[in-house]
C-alpha cells in the first residue's frame, strides 16, 4: 500500500487535479456578470459551462485511473519509454487544451474548435499507441468509441451549420449539439467504464 501511495506517477496525478480546478475557476469567471442587477449568470454560457465540466470530469477521472492501471498496476505488463513519452506528450497537451477551452464557454465556434482537438488529440494517442504495442487497456477502448461518436457528430454539425446557418443562428444550434454530444458521450463512457472508475471491494 505505502508503494501506491507514493508512487512518482502520482505527482503527475495531483498536477492533473490542480490544472483541473484552475480550470473549473476560469470558466466560472465567463458564466457570471457582476456587473448585473439580480442573478448575475450569463445564461447563454451555461450550455458550454456544462459541456466544458463533464468533459473536464472524464478526462480528469480517466487520466486518474489510466496511471494508475498502466504504470502503478502495471496491467499491460512494462512498457516502453516511448509509450510514458507519448502519455507525457498528450498529458500536456490535454492540460492546455483544457485551459482554453475554459475561457471559451462565451465562444461557441471557438469553444467547439478546441472540443475537437482535445477529443481529436485522445483518438490519436490511444491508436497510436494501439499501432506500436498491439496493446489497450479496456479504460481506453471505453475512451475511444463514445469519444470517436462525439468527435464525428460535432465536426459533422459544424460543417452543416457552417454552410448553411448566419453566425448568430450556427452559435445558437452549436450550444446545443455540443451539450447534446458531450453529455451521452461522457454518459456512455461512464457505463462502459463504471467498474474501472468504481471498483467493487
Amino acid at each position: 500500500m505505502a508503494e501506491r501511495t507514493h508512487h512518482p506517477v502520482r505527482h503527475l496525478q495531483e498536477l492533473f487535479a490542480v490544472v483541473a480546478g484552475v480550470a473549473f475557476v476560469l470558466s466560472v469567471d465567463r458564466i457570471l456578470d457582476t456587473s448585473r442587477h439580480g442573478f448575475p449568470i450569463r445564461w447563454s454560457a451555461v450550455p458550454l459551462f456544462v459541456a466544458f465540466g463533464v468533459t473536464a470530469l472524464t478526462y480528469f477521472q480517466d487520466t486518474a485511473v489510466y496511471m494508475d492501471q498502466m504504470y502503478v498496476e502495471k496491467k499491460l505488463g512494462s512498457m516502453r519509454p516511448a509509450r510514458a513519452l507519448a502519455d507525457l506528450t498528450t498529458g500536456s497537451v490535454y492540460l492546455f487544451l483544457l485551459i482554453v477551452l475554459s475561457i471559451e464557454i462565451d465562444r461557441p465556434l471557438y469553444f467547439t474548435i478546441t472540443l475537437l482537438t482535445l477529443l481529436g488529440t485522445g483518438e490519436l494517442r490511444i491508436l497510436l499507441t494501439w499501432l506500436a504495442s498491439r496493446r489497450m487497456l479496456d479504460i481506453e477502448r471505453a475512451f475511444l468509441f463514445p469519444t470517436a461518436g462525439a468527435f464525428i457528430g460535432i465536426l459533422a454539425s459544424l460543417l452543416i451549420l457552417e454552410n448553411l446557418a448566419g453566425s448568430s443562428a450556427r452559435n445558437a444550434v452549436l450550444r446545443g449539439v455540443v451539450l447534446g454530444f458531450t453529455v451521452a458521450r461522457t454518459s456512455l463512457q461512464y457505463v462502459l467504464s463504471f467498474e474501472s472508475y468504481f471498483p467493487p471491494d
